[in-house]
């Protein structure tokens, strides 16, 4: 583990959510249920926030890991649709009050991101 990046658990990290909120629902779910024993309130919590992740393509964190951070985080599809990563916006109090603003904001400029077409039988 790095020391001058500690590791954030995936329930309370925006891009953690992300992440989550995107993977396989067999893989979810028991990653949920492990989780469950240790961290029962953060497991409800992310339950509670994945109908709105999924439906916006947005996850938030309010200073929950770092004391005054703010994050947003969104996924990046590939050009079929399947998950390749969770971007993320991060800055301090400045944007406290306009989280959901940058948020949408990281939203549209990813959806915007265009993969080149691969042809078949041709490598990258």
């Amino acid at each position: 583990m790095s020391l001058t990046h500690p590791r954030r658990p995936l329930l309370i990290t925006a891009t953690g959510k992300i992440i989550l909120a995107y993977m396989a629902s067999g893989e979810r779910i028991d990653f949920l249920r492990r989780m469950e024993r240790r961290e029962p309130a953060q497991v409800a919590a992310f339950l509670g926030e994945l109908p709105d992740i999924r439906a916006n393509a947005l996850a938030y964190n309010y200073g929950a890991g770092v004391p005054d951070r703010y994050t947003v985080a969104t996924p990046l599809l590939g050009s079929d649709g399947a998950f390749v990563a969770a971007i993320c916006a991060v800055g301090g109090v400045e944007i406290r009050d306009r989280l959901v603003e940058v948020g949408e904001t990281l939203r549209e400029a990813v959806a915007a991101w265009r993969f080149p077409r691969q042809r078949r039988g041709t490598t990258a």
